[in-house]
């Protein structure tokens, strides 16, 4: 499956109003089910790397990983969700998110 350029500003977009909705770029946890909800105004969600749903464990006080997305078992191929993450003295995260 491939996305289109329009389809990634409007994800982008999405996550914008999300960290804007929030106050700011920093969480008390990781929005995982936030973003994902945001994938699903498009009818897309988060996945594994085998198409299944997504399911990970994110580990650490900082981090970046590369999440696939896509509609049931079949991935976009020209586009990834980019999560990284930084935990703060505060204990709150900072986050950036985007779909690449």
């Amino acid at each position: 499956m491939k996305t289109t350029v329009a389809i990634r500003k409007k994800l982008n977009k999405e996550f914008s109003k999300l960290i804007k909705k929030n106050g700011s770029c920093y969480f008390d946890k990781l929005p995982i089910a936030e973003i994902n909800e945001c994938l699903k105004k498009y009818e897309f969600e988060l996945l594994d790397e085998d198409g299944t749903k997504f399911c990970a464990f994110f580990c650490g006080d900082h981090g970046k990983t590369h999440i696939n997305y896509g509609k049931e078992n079949d991935i976009v191929g020209d586009s990834i969700i980019v999560f990284s993450w930084y935990k703060m003295p505060s204990g709150r995260y900072e986050i950036i998110v985007y779909a690449s």
